[in-house]
This record gives structure tokens, C-alpha cells and sequence, in this order.
């Protein structure tokens, strides 16, 4: 589940580090084996030649993944592997490698799957969504990756590209690595296969120097072709600063605009990807609710012809754009599960009159309103209670206070 495997040269596993936008974690495997007790798994280890990928003087750490009848735990299982390792190399060189949880030189992944053991290099080090250029963020950003497979799964075919809540910039990046095939791990500053002896730098140098020259001659392209809205300034220069990182400033502009007051950026249809809050992290749902209602209302009348896909964790959100999605694609973000919809904005939406939100509910209020007139003005009163349930089906209380609240 959630993973490939391959076989290939080394030269294709740098690659793999240096160009793909989708992979989180590359692991090489080192060995597997099958075991029944705790026992089994250290002995296996022990009998590994782990002086052919670390010496003696590496700071190591181990994760683990799988419980089955005796090993129970994860923690434990990971001593167990550790207790393996350094006992080797103690029977071996009178020396013990380090363990260094936070920093090691070399990461071991083994997953325990009933009684079967693979035990991996974690060749990729640091998960491979941590490109380098995001060093600052808003408060609910997505993963460089996950970012990624949104767009893969959106419909944009390369136009011009308009994300009216960019927060960080993420999906803007992210969007102009994929239209221009750039290698979007040249800018991170090491990898986990750097400090194993099965290392080939002058192959891993030459590929580098590759990938930048890549980098340079694709870039060459005028822009902008991508745009950045958000209504927080704040906001706006982290994620300048991260497309300043990324080298993409002369292809991404950013403009401070709050969803109501939303326009194309350039001539002609182009598309708008985004992330908007749904209040898994971010703002208040009347709040949420009032926004998403101007957004499907700015959709239908400034952006005809356009394509859209919009990320959320709430469908119920989404449902208040008004707008009949062509293609929906379920996603896991972390542990919330999400939703990616891909609409097309025809040119008679913007024809069609807007239809009122709860017309029943409005019409009750207005009818509240009135009949209160009489009685407000002669007994001089500001505070009240404008409705109280009065419809089974909009079940609340709405009271007044002045005029504004």
C-alpha cells in the first residue's frame, strides 16, 4: 500500500531523488528474511554485512514498522535490529556505531509484515517532499508531493495558471516544475545515500551538474504564466521569499486580493487550482461558508471558459460553489481525508441568475422584519429576537443587537 518497487542501476535511484515530484521515501533494500521469534530478528541482523554499506563510526538510527505475535512492539523491534547492528561490529572492530535519532549518518528501515522482515537503506534520507525551497510556510500548508499528485490528478493542461488562496505558494511551485520538467530536488542540501560506502560521487556529481544545467536552460522562459492571489500580506511574503528559493520569480506573481474582489489575471481562459481553508485547521465555518458562496459566485461570472480544481476536506464546502463537477478524486491529507473536484466553467453560467442561499429561511426573516416595525418604533426597542425556530428545518435562534450585530 502506498508504495512501488523497482530494479534498476544506481544512476536511476539518484534520478529518482533529483526529478520525482510524487515520491515521499526511496528506500534501497538491503536483505529479507523470514523469522518466528524476537530472537530470529536479531540474529538475522547480526549475521548482515553491515560493514559493506556503514563503519564503526556512523551515527545510525532505526525505523520500524509491523507488530506481529512476538514482537509486539515497534520500539522494541527497532532495539532489537539496533542491538544486531552494533553487536557486529563490536565482535568485529572493538567499536559500536552511535545512535543519533534526530541526525544519523545512515537510516535503516526494516517493516515486519506476520513473519516476514525487509530490511532497507533509507537512500532518500529526509522525506523527498522537503524540496528546500519552503523554509517558511502559512499556518495549514500542503506537502511539495501531495501538492503534486493534485495537480497530476487536476485537468490542467498548461495554460496560465491562477490559485486565488496561495498561502505559501505551494501548488504554484509545484505547477511550474511540472510545466517546465525541472528537477525539483536540486535545491536540497543532502541525502540519506551520501554516508553509505555503496555511494558513487563522481557518478552522483555528474548527475548534479546534469540536473543544473536542466535547470538553467528550461528556466529560460518569460513569464508570468502563474498567479497568486491571498488576502494576507503576511502570508504573501513567505511565499515570495519561497518562489525567490525555488528561482521561479520571473514566472510567478503574486498580488494581495481577497476572494470577493477576484479577476482574471490575463487574457483569455486559463485555470484556477487551489487549496482553500476548510476548517480542519483554518478560520470559522459561517465564515468558510460566506466565502465559498462569493467564490462559486466569482466562478460563474468573471471566469467563463475556465477550468477549476479546488482541494478540500469538506465536500459540504464545496457543495456551496454551486457548480456540477466533471471529476472527483479522493486523497489522503495526513490523516484527513480529502476531496480534489475538477470543474469547467461554461460561458452561460455567468447568464444564469444567481439563485438565493435557504430561500425559505431568507423569506421568513424578511417576513419577521416587517411584521416587527410597528412594535420596534413604538416601543423603542434595539435588542430582540428576530426568529426563533420558526422552521423546523433551519432550527436556530437569530437575535438582534442595534443595527450591526
Amino acid at each position: 500500500m502506498g508504495g512501488v518497487s523497482f530494479e534498476s542501476p544506481l544512476e536511476i535511484a539518484y534520478r529518482v531523488c533529483l526529478w520525482s515530484q510524487l515520491t515521499s521515501r526511496l528506500l534501497l533494500r538491503l536483505t529479507e528474511f523470514e523469522i518466528d521469534t524476537e530472537q530470529d530478528l536479531y540474529q538475522a541482523v547480526k549475521e548482515f554485512a553491515w560493514e559493506e554499506h556503514f563503519d564503526e563510526n556512523a551515527y545510525i538510527a532505526i525505523d520500524f514498522n509491523g507488530v506481529n505475535r512476538s514482537i509486539r512492539n515497534t520500539q522494541f523491534g527497532a532495539v532489537r535490529v539496533k542491538d544486531g547492528i552494533v553487536d557486529r561490529f563490536f565482535e568485529r572492530c572493538n567499536k559500536r556505531p552511535s545512535v543519533d535519532k534526530q541526525n544519523p549518518d545512515i537510516r535503516i528501515n526494516v517493516h515486519l509484515k506476520r513473519t516476514h522482515v525487509t530490511v532497507s537503506l533509507d537512500f532518500s534520507g529526509i522525506a523527498l517532499h522537503m524540496r528546500g525551497y519552503r523554509l517558511e510556510s502559512g499556518d495549514a500548508p500542503l506537502k511539495e508531493n501531495l501538492a503534486a499528485a493534485i495537480i497530476d490528478r487536476s485537468a490542467w493542461l498548461g495554460e496560465p495558471m491562477l490559485d486565488p488562496m496561495c498561502g505559501s505558494g505551494t501548488l504554484l511551485i509545484e505547477a511550474a516544475y511540472r510545466k517546465l520538467k525541472l528537477p525539483v530536488g536540486l535545491f536540497r542540501a543532502r541525502f540519506g545515500f551520501e554516508d553509505w560506502l555503496g555511494h558513487q560521487s563522481e557518478m552522483w556529481r555528474s548527475i548534479r551538474d546534469e540536473a543544473k544545467q536542466s535547470y538553467q536552460a528550461k528556466n529560460d522562459v518569460q513569464g508570468p504564466i502563474f498567479y497568486g492571489y491571498d488576502c494576507d500580506a503576511k502570508v504573501l511574503d513567505k511565499a515570495q521569499r519561497n518562489i525567490e528559493r525555488a528561482g521561479l520569480s520571473h514566472l510567478i506573481q503574486l498580488e494581495k486580493r481577497d476572494v470577493a474582489d477576484m479577476v482574471p489575471p490575463c487574457e483569455g481562459p486559463g485555470y484556477i487550482l487551489s487549496n482553500p481553508p476548510y476548517g480542519a485547521r483554518l478560520g470559522e465555518v459561517p465564515g468558510l461558508l460566506l466565502m465559498h458562496l462569493q467564490l462559486g459566485q466569482h466562478l460563474k461570472q468573471q471566469f467563463s471558459g475556465w477550468g477549476v480544481s479546488l482541494f478540500s476536506g469538506s465536500p459540504e464546502l464545496l457543495n456551496m460553489l454551486r457548480l456540477r463537477a466533471e471529476k472527483s478524486y479522493r486523497f489522503m491529507n495526513g490523516p484527513l481525508e480529502c476531496e480534489l473536484k475538477n470543474y469547467r466553467i461554461a460561458p452561460e453560467a455567468a447568464e444564469k441568475e444567481v439563485q438565493p442561499v435557504a430561500p425559505d429561511f431568507a423569506n421568513r426573516l424578511k417576513k419577521n422584519i416587517k411584521g416587527l416595525q410597528k412594535w420596534l418604533k413604538q416601543e423603542q426597542q434595539q435588542c430582540y429576537r428576530l426568529y426563533d425556530a420558526d422552521l423546523p428545518e433551519y432550527n436556530a435562534a437569530v437575535d438582534r443587537y442595534g443595527t450591526g450585530w
